[in-house]
């Protein structure tokens, strides 16, 4: 009984496995294809310079925000009004 079971689970499992693989496919396709135009647009721009523009333009802005956020918390931290008494 058990072996019946077992197999059939098997069985099962190479029909989910094949039917996942076709449900895939299209979509390994896609991206395969997409891999071609990707390539062209990169080499049309100066990709580098834009990247280093991004990072710099980010840091720049998570630096900022640090930074207020910081002096914020400090003031909240030194007010005197408030619930929290905290000094």
């Amino acid at each position: 009984m058990w072996r019946s079971m077992r197999k059939r689970g098997r069985i099962g499992l190479a029909i989910v496995a094949f039917l996942a693989l076709v449900m895939l496919a299209p979509f390994l396709y896609m991206v395969s294809v997409s891999l071609g135009a990707y390539r062209g647009a990169l080499s049309a721009l100066p990709f580098t310079r834009l990247f280093l523009n991004s990072v710099v333009l980010a840091g720049c802005s998570a630096l900022g925000q640090v930074l207020t956020s910081a002096a914020a918390a400090y003031a909240f931290a030194r007010s005197s009004s408030g619930s929290c008494r905290c000094s």
